[in-house]
């Protein structure tokens, strides 16, 4: 308590509730901003000024910022209307959008997304007229008009469309043009921090200020001229939290020189975050604003540790050339910067990405060496771009060469065994580990100096103190390690919930299930609309989310995309060890890829049909209800002969029913113990197709809950009024993905007592 005391004092904890309470009402007054400004849905009348250029959304509509009073939002613009340029002022009319919160469980929040950028939401405009032209800022408008130059000067020096989206990511912080591919390659190789402006790029700017206007203007105006470059540099590159802490951080360093005093790292980086923070407070969870802070922060910690370790083991061979050993040097020099990033990154990239590259040192240590000249030499050819032509294409050829090999790098992702799965960690366990490292860090760094400080000397007495207690109550403390060792026991053998998750996958059907003796179910996946790709975007994320790298059993009802293709995904990149399926009846496209897969895989397969049982573990069972194969139904064969299961649960039960239809159910009801077909919860056939829940089918039923899986303002009319009265008038409680996200239903191990929860009544 004496040495806690030192480190907390009545200043300190002070500061702690000023604090507190300043940021949660900064927090509270932006929260009424964004939540209660505009109504969902609603139609409005609206005036603003644009204030970014177009950005395409697929292939139907072009994307605007449009500034309204204090608010900024995003307006949908079909491409048939006139394009607009910043600075436009205009009138529109349209429909306000609420930017959707996270749909499942750790899901994407599009609406934190959006209040980290200060947008409050998007407007789908009916009718637009532009009132008056170039009302903007001056500054921003000849800004964003240089910004549009360099991306045209980059489509002239360079043809490969990969070569011009890196420059324009590297100078002006813009991935628009990378492709998916390239960018989950950089992702995948620990690269992503490349592809953001940060401190590399502004260390090299500055120098290069340095040496062009030094000469002529003498320091201090150079030095006054240099912070008035950054800011504008740092509109240019999109004010990304990344290059605002960049500019921030230079900036200061710059003026402490103006005012002679020495400038202090970590506090740079604490004034540049609380900066960022004042300004908006969502920023916090902004990935890019994480990564560059803890990269930033791991460095200044950690690099003196890491290089100490690294040159601990000096090379004996004393006949080696210096160069020689300068390269060694030079080698371990750039590893311990990229290890001592990736110390405090790592966990974060865990947290968003669940994935962990093996050639991260490899990978690192190799694009470090090419980074630095790529981003000298992409300023450099953009500045000649606009003085003479001729010579900065010339340039470009080498510097195409070098964002090749960058290119070739990452790369790697698709070597055997680049990327390795990990659940997403909970923040309890994050927090221990960053405890950890600073504890071992604080730790080392004082047995390593010599002239050591009081703090230094604390530290001992403490560790001398632990060790001294240890050895003096030995008894006391095995008696403490065995009571944890049997408590944690214990605790693992007491019986689990079973839990049964609908997961919200749009247009389609999609259930994850977690056993009593923490087992993993996957009945369907969903399948992809368009660009978005429900397994590598919802699926797998949401089952590392929920803490699982395997499933155990996966059944597929049918091969219809909406049920099938984004299984595929997780057959791709999970570890599933047993797969379930009907006899196929007509081949597919689908069907051929599974074929495929499992064979490369070496998954087992079973086929499953009408009668069978599977006992998945003791309590546990599904049985088989349909299809029979030998009555198959030859219309509609893919949905009609979809494996109809029922999940029992001692005596709580629930039917999976695919996407059958009124046939299948007529068939299933002629053939069928009537007694087999009641159930607690229903899965509701076909999202609620007006083919099929037949009245006869949800009679007999007779389902408590009645669950809906189906995409929000779906083209198929799903689900059908009908559907919905029938299953209303058994008073059954109905919920559905597309107005209630993810529903998660437990069923108590003991009583049967079942909860649900849905993540919009979460939210």
């Amino acid at each position: 308590m004496r040495y806690l005391k030192l480190y907390i004092s009545k200043i300190t904890l002070l500061i702690f509730i000023i604090s507190s309470l300043v940021s949660n009402t900064v927090t509270l007054y932006f929260n009424n901003k964004y939540d209660n400004s505009f109504e969902d849905e609603k139609s409005y009348k609206l005036i603003g000024i644009v204030t970014s250029s177009k950005k395409q959304e697929k292939e139907y509509y072009n994307k605007y910022k449009l500034k309204i009073d204090n608010y900024e939002m995003y307006i949908k613009l079909d491409k048939k209307e006139k394009e607009l340029e910043y600075g436009d002022k205009i009138k529109i009319e349209g429909t306000y959008i609420k930017p959707e919160k996270a749909k499942n469980y750790g899901g994407f929040n599009y609406q934190d997304y959006l209040k980290s950028m200060g947008i409050i939401g998007t407007i789908d405009v009916e009718k637009i007229e532009i009132l008056e032209k170039d009302k903007g800022n001056f500054i921003l408008k000849n800004i964003y008009n240089l910004s549009n130059k360099i991306k045209e000067k980059t489509k002239t020096l360079f043809k490969n469309e990969e070569e011009q989206g890196l420059v324009q990511g590297l100078i002006l912080g813009d991935k628009e043009n990378i492709s998916e591919e390239t960018e989950e390659n950089f992702e995948i190789t620990n690269l992503s921090h490349i592809l953001a402006v940060s401190g590399m790029h502004i260390t090299y700017l500055v120098i290069g200020m340095q040496i062009l206007f030094q000469k002529l203007a003498g320091k201090r105006k150079t030095n006054i001229i240099m912070i008035v470059l950054l800011i504008l540099y740092m509109i240019l590159a999109g004010s990304s939290p990344s290059v605002v802490r960049s500019v921030i951080m230079g900036i200061i360093t710059i003026f402490s020189k103006l005012v002679h005093r020495k400038n202090d790292v970590i506090n740079s980086i604490s004034i540049s975050l609380l900066i960022l923070l004042i300004i908006n407070p969502y920023v916090i969870g902004n990935i890019g604003l994480q990564l560059s802070y803890l990269g930033t922060l791991g460095i200044v910690l950690f690099q003196k540790t890491t290089s100490n370790i690294l040159n601990k083991k000096r090379n004996k061979e004393k006949e080696k050339t210096k160069k020689e050993n300068k390269i060694i040097l030079k080698i371990k020099e750039m590893l311990s910067v990229s290890i001592s990033a990736q110390i405090l990154i790592f966990p974060i990239m865990i947290f968003h990405f669940n994935l962990f590259s093996i050639y991260f040192l490899i990978t690192n240590l190799l694009a470090s060496i090419i980074i630095g000249p790529i981003i000298i030499i992409s300023f450099l050819v953009i500045i000649l771009s606009f003085v003479f032509l001729p010579i900065a294409k010339i340039i470009s050829y080498f510097l195409s060469f070098l964002i090749q090999t960058l290119i070739l790098i990452t790369k790697m992702a698709n070597l055997p065994f680049s990327k390795i799965y990990f659940p997403t960690p909970k923040i309890y366990i994050m927090i221990i580990y960053y405890t950890l490292i600073f504890i071992l860090n604080f730790i080392y760094n004082s047995y390593k100096t010599k002239n050591q400080t009081a703090t230094t000397k604390r530290v001992k007495n403490i560790l001398a103190v632990i060790k001294y207690e240890l050895r003096e109550n030995k008894e006391k403390v095995f008696k403490i390690v065995i009571i944890t060792f049997f408590t944690l026991l214990i605790f693992n053998f007491i019986p689990k919930d079973l839990k049964i998750h609908f997961v919200d996958v749009g247009q389609g059907d999609c259930t994850f299930i977690e056993t009593p003796k923490k087992k993993t179910i996957l009945i369907d996946g969903g399948g992809s609309f368009g660009d978005f790709d429900v397994g590598k975007s919802t699926l797998l994320p949401y089952i590392l989310d929920r803490g699982y790298t395997k499933i155990d059993y996966l059944f597929i009802s049918h091969f219809d995309t909406d049920h099938y293709q984004a299984c595929a995904k997780i057959i791709k990149e999970l570890k599933v060890k047993n797969i379930f399926i009907s006899k196929q009846f007509e081949d597919s496209k689908n069907y051929q890829e599974f074929l495929r897969l499992v064979k490369d895989k070496n998954i087992n397969v079973r086929i499953l049909e009408k009668g069978d049982k599977l006992e998945l573990e003791k309590n546990l069972e599904f049985e088989i209800i349909w299809p029979d194969n030998k009555n198959i139904i030859s219309e509609n064969v893919l949905n009609n002969n979809a494996l109809v299961m029922k999940l029992k649960y001692k005596k709580f039960s629930m039917l999976f029913t695919g996407d059958i239809e009124e046939e299948a159910e007529r068939k299933i009801l002629e053939s069928t113990n009537k007694k087999k077909i009641k159930c607690d919860i229903l899965k509701v056939a076909h999202h609620g197709s007006k083919t099929s829940s037949i009245k006869e089918f949800i009679d007999l039923a007779n389902p408590k809950i009645a669950l809906i899986g189906v995409g929000k303002n779906n083209t198929f009319g799903h689900p059908n009024e009908s559907v919905i009265e029938r299953i209303e008038k058994k008073k059954a409680k109905i919920y559905r993905t597309d107005l209630d996200g993810e529903i998660t239903i437990k069923i108590n191990c003991i009583n049967l007592a079942t909860s649900v929860n849905t993540t919009k009544k979460d939210n």
